[in-house]
């Protein structure tokens, strides 16, 4: 707070009116004023969002510190954050902000965001500063470019609407703000050493470790200041006044790693469990992804591309045009050592921590991690473009005593062999890309923002449906949203049943309702449809309800009593191959566009039929997937016919592959009643023949797992023996079965396709004719606390599983 309140010593003051006038340009305050407007421009519409996904589970462990569990409060600052499963960090800072705004606005929206507001404002007014601390010897003009437009493409970065529209997403914003003003005051320090600023600087990264874990490469950079900004007669100096100055930062971070030892029991942390093995494997693949490096450079949403086509060509116009003004710049001899070794210094800190977590989705998913990162990003085309090049002034240190240049100092930047054309040029074009930039952050954080508004909607429609309702009866619901065009909203059935309880509603009605949704993460599409069905089959369930997005409303849907299960081979219409069940397609076929595969006139039973099944036999095929439309001609708004991938299975038969596709997995597949057709569209291919088109249920295809205990997908009890209910169905050819245990925190649904063992953490041989089973909660399988997931599989005689997986329940140890 000293810099802050000092910042006028470090600017020569104008006496006389055209002197006035001249500082205009450079004036502090405007720029603060610009600043802001450009803050509120790009954010100031969150004020009138609501809560989405972990908003929910964070304000509520909250609110029950308040409800009589005080112990939740300490248990932050002795052990992992809000002891969420599947994540280790230490974050009593960023506790500490949501208990503030706790008591401060309860379960309103507004309070919430606001204070992300305010975290990155001031990480906005704190970055400005910095920059004009660090180039206090570039002249005035040169200093003031740079940190307005170092500041402003900070604040227009579109990468940080997840961050402030987002309540959870405070960390990055709040530990910034401490970060930066501690990397500041150390800037302060090295111009005139001073105990209480240094201490100022060392309690204020305290404060951001405290918050998140972003800050700790804090410690180098402020190693690499002192050594290149500390003014030194030699190196081997440098390197001693750089020991001397950031010694109290290496302790703290000592410090901090062996506090968050004894809490964690880890040095590391971060995501664990399913979802950490996932980023672990997918690491590499995402640090070579081209994409994430272009999303960074060109930050533009897919829903905003459609939006504004010219928009991205003019950005990447915008920018290669910039960079060639950097070459010019570079070329005039306007760079230094001493920022090169600085910005690579912030890039590699800020890009360490999130090495598990790199990758940038084609919605901008994930862009909070980046919002360090963007620090440095931000600084680097100012850098380039404003700095005064190698100057006497510029290349003395920012401790040395001597005095700028009167005429560099009321120049607008050192133009170097190619005129104050180019100076002219560089900054018209910041103000380009600034507003630009401004334009498209609006537009993203505008998704975020009808995100929230969504939610609350849901909410408020899920009480309306529960006073309409008698209280003895739980409503199903379907098509619950997860996923806005990147932005998120109710990602699991806990957050959903949270969302309908206090603080967030007046009366608790959560247990009203009951969802087919994952217990904590999984694709949107998917849901459990042997725990549809039977929820459908107790009297006191009504329903479903699906949920359609574009009305924000629910709208009941019928589905039919009957649940005869039976397989039906289906005569394809229009047969060339004489076999009324097969169709034979060549490339004539498709040589116009689409082709397909239409079965109409079924009126099927969506809930006695759970998978569909054929033989695909095709030469010269592309690698695209197979795509299943039903009901296609039925316009019911956001539950329209689907589109899936089909999941392929590498048996064959006669030489052509078999394709299965789990429709009772989807829950778009009971949203519009009973299914009249069925469209099937095969890859492009030379020749494709597809026959023995089949429907089967689901006891054909897979074995029943449930629990005994009155919630059939999940239990709490803490008895040492966990009874489960077996079935084989009617999968022909089963000898055995196999009861699969997941590893703690893995969930089988996070992990699809060639990596669908990797969760397994132990398998157990069944008999055929094994209807019960008790499993010991103390064993090896379930020994530590968390969650597990189990599944079912039968085998044949030489022991290789056949048919599929049964529905995965789920364990809370």
């Amino acid at each position: 707070m000293l810099a802050l309140m000092n910042w006028k010593s470090a600017l020569p003051k104008a006496e006389t009116l055209p002197a006035k006038l001249l500082s205009v340009p450079y004036n502090v305050h405007l720029h603060i004023v610009i600043l802001m407007l450009l803050s509120c421009i790009c954010f100031s519409r969150t004020l009138g969002s609501y809560f989405i996904a972990d908003d929910f589970p964070e304000i509520a462990y909250v609110s029950s510190i308040f409800k009589g569990h005080p112990e939740l409060f300490f248990s932050n600052f002795t052990g992992n954050y809000m002891q969420v499963p599947g994540m280790k960090v230490y974050r009593p800072g960023m506790f500490l902000t949501m208990v503030l705004d706790f008591l401060c606005y309860g379960g309103k929206a507004w309070g919430y965001f606001l204070s992300n507001f305010l975290y990155f404002t001031g990480d906005i007014v704190v970055l400005y500063f910095l920059c004009r601390a660090l180039t206090a010897n570039w002249g005035r003009m040169n200093s003031a470019l740079f940190a307005l437009f170092s500041a402003a493409l900070f604040t227009v970065n579109p990468l940080h609407c997840e961050t402030i529209s987002w309540m959870v997403g405070r960390g990055d914003p709040a530990s910034a703000l401490f970060y930066l003003l501690s990397l500041l005051l150390f800037v302060h320090n090295l111009v005139k050493p001073r105990l209480i600023t240094m201490l100022c600087s060392a309690a204020a990264f305290s404060l951001a470790l405290s918050i998140k874990e972003m800050p700790v490469g804090l410690p180098v950079v402020t190693t690499v200041t002192a050594f290149f900004w500390k003014d030194a007669p030699s190196l081997r100096a440098r390197a001693l006044n750089a020991l001397r100055f950031t010694l109290p930062f290496w302790s703290i971070l000592v410090l901090y790693f062996l506090l968050r030892y004894l809490c964690l029991g880890t040095l590391g942390g971060g995501y664990v469990g399913g979802i950490g093995a996932q980023q672990i494997v997918a690491m590499l693949e995402h640090w070579t992804d081209r994409d994430t490096v272009e999303r960074l450079l060109l930050p533009v949403t897919g829903e905003v591309a459609r939006q504004s086509v010219f928009c991205l060509p003019v950005l990447r116009a915008l920018i290669s045009f910039v960079f060639s003004l950097v070459c010019l710049r570079l070329l005039s001899g306007c760079w230094s050592w001493r920022w090169i070794f600085f910005i690579f210094s912030l890039l590699l800190t800020t890009a360490a921590p999130i090495f598990q977590l790199w990758g940038l989705g084609p919605n901008l998913e994930g862009g909070r991690f980046y919002f360090f990162l963007s620090l440095p990003l931000s600084m680097m085309l100012p850098l380039l473009l404003f700095h005064p090049g190698r100057t006497r002034a510029t290349t003395a240190s920012i401790t040395a005593k001597k005095t700028i240049d009167e005429n560099l100092d009321r120049s607008a930047i050192n133009p170097g062999r190619y005129g104050p054309a180019l100076t002219t040029l560089c900054i018209v074009t910041q103000i380009t890309l600034v507003v630009l930039l401004a334009r498209i952050t609006s537009r993203t954080n505008m998704l975020w923002v009808h995100a929230g508004r969504e939610d609350f909607h849901l909410s408020q429609e899920c009480q309306k449906l529960a006073a309409q309702t008698d209280k003895r009866k739980r409503i199903l619901l379907l098509g619950i949203p997860d996923d806005y065009h990147g932005a998120h909203l109710i990602l699991n059935r806990t957050m959903f049943e949270l969302m309908l309880r206090p603080p967030f509603v007046a009366e608790d009605i959560g247990s009203r309702f009951v969802t087919t949704m994952p217990l904590m993460y999984g694709p949107e599409q998917y849901i459990n449809g042997s725990r549809l069905k039977e929820l459908l089959a107790q009297p006191d369930v009504i329903g479903p309800y699906v949920w359609l997005r574009d009305k924000q409303k629910f709208q009941r849907i019928e589905l039919p009593v009957d649940q005869a299960t039976e397989t039906k081979t289906l005569t394809v219409p229009n047969s060339q191959s004489g076999n009324d069940s097969s169709i034979y397609i060549s490339s004539d076929h498709h040589a116009g566009g689409r082709y397909s595969v239409l079965l109409d006139n079924l009126n099927l039973n969506p809930l006695a039929i759970d998978c569909l099944e054929f033989e695909l036999d095709a030469t010269k095929s592309t690698s695209e997937p197979v795509k299943i439309y039903w009901n296609g001609s039925v316009s019911i708004p956001a539950v329209s016919a689907g589109e899936f991938a089909a999941e392929q299975s590498v048996n064959k038969a006669n030489g052509a592959k078999i394709v299965r596709v789990r429709l009772g997995r989807y829950w778009r597949w009971y949203a519009l009643g009973r299914i009249r057709c069925l469209e099937i569209i095969p890859p492009a291919a030379e020749t494709c023949r597809i026959r023995n088109i089949r429907l089967l249920p689901y006891a054909s295809i897979a074995p029943t797992l449930t629990l005994q205990s009155a919630d059939h997908y999940l239990t709490a009890s803490s008895t040492g023996k966990l009874d489960l209910c077996l079935s084989k169905g009617s999968v022909p050819g089963t000898a055995a079965m196999e009861l699969e245990v997941g590893k703690n925190n893995y969930f089988f649904d996070n992990f699809q396709g060639s990596n669908e063992h990797e969760p397994v953490a132990c398998k157990i041989p069944l008999s055929s004719d094994a209807t019960t089973f008790s499993l010991d909660k103390t064993g090896n399988c379930l020994s530590n606390p968390g969650y597990y997931q189990l599944r079912l599989r039968c085998l044949d005689k030489s022991r290789a599983p056949i048919g599929e997986y049964s529905d995965a329940v789920t364990v809370l140890r």
